[in-house]
């Protein structure tokens, strides 16, 4: 079997950058560099804040994704059953988010991400992009796919910088 190189593909059809897997099996190309960052949060107060501090460090102006696990949710309407959540938590968290200009793109699937499958439901994973990356990409959208047995959904982020026109008058 022949292995191609991604660099050389990705140049020659128009892309910017790509990213590989170790056995150069998955791609992902992208016409513009931005950031991305992975999280796996704790699960308290003190953990948010190391959290919050270390993202304040790699901040960027320009493009930037930043998600998975943050382990807190942003309102009441992302709970369902269990002990009521912490209110300053959520405060910060969002206050975060603003702080960052970061927003929740558009999702579709179940509005909780994540299950104790004993009839708590949270919505603790998401998806967060900056208003740069917007600039960049104007269609940005979060699938939150169907699981089965996993605790967590899987998510599917999609962006686009094609805008989709409708029917013309003409």
């Amino acid at each position: 079997m022949t292995s191609l190189d991604a660099t050389f593909m990705t140049h020659r059809f128009g892309f910017a950058s790509v990213l590989t897997n170790w056995v150069n099996q998955i791609w992902c190309v992208f016409m513009q560099l931005f950031r991305l960052s992975f999280v796996h949060a704790k699960c308290n107060r003190w953990g948010h804040q190391i959290l919050w501090d270390d993202l304040r460090s790699i901040c960027t102006n320009g493009p930037w994704v930043v998600g998975r696990d943050f382990n807190i949710i942003s309102s009441i309407s992302k709970w369902k059953g269990g002990a009521t959540p912490k209110l300053k938590s959520m405060e910060e968290f969002n206050e975060y988010i603003e702080g960052f200009c970061l927003m929740d793109p558009i999702y579709e699937g179940s509005p909780y991400t994540w299950t104790n499958k004993r009839g708590l439901w949270q919505r603790l994973d998401r998806v967060l992009v900056s208003n740069t990356l917007l600039d960049v990409y104007p269609t940005i959208q979060v699938q939150y796919l169907n699981c089965v047995n996993l605790e967590q959904y899987p998510l599917f982020l999609t962006a686009s910088n094609l805008c989709t026109k409708g029917m013309s008058t003409f």
